[in-house]
């Protein structure tokens, strides 16, 4: 089933984003979830 994950930091990155990304990246896989990251930096 898809599923849309939007945030929006509050008050600035508490970590560089490509940090976050990774975590998000091996919790789906260790969990066998197929999950595509797009991420709009500006």
């Amino acid at each position: 089933m898809p599923c849309l994950i939007a945030t929006t930091p509050r008050g600035g990155l508490r970590a560089p984003i490509a940090d976050t990304l990774a975590v998000l990246r091996e919790a789906a896989r260790e969990a066998g979830v197929d999950m595509t990251i797009v991420a709009d930096e500006s």
